[in-house]
């Protein structure tokens, strides 16, 4: 089984639905889903969802670890 993705874990611990984060936010509650589920949105959109889920986007999104080659 994969481990949540930290914002899956954000929208579990906040208690609340992927719906009532949606429509907080003024979203379409499938394009939600769909950033939910892996579509990376604009820097914008991933302040507003962080701030909603009382998260930092550095939390919600962490950056890339880049490997050595």
């Amino acid at each position: 089984m994969r481990k949540p993705t930290p914002l899956k874990r954000a929208i579990f611990d906040s208690g609340r639905t992927q719906k009532s984060i949606a429509d907080a936010l003024g979203m379409d509650e499938g394009h939600f889903s769909r950033i939910v589920n892996g579509l990376h949105p604009p820097d914008a959109t991933c302040d507003a969802i962080a701030a909603e889920l009382e998260r930092t986007t550095a939390e919600i999104w962490p950056p890339a670890v880049e490997s050595a080659a």
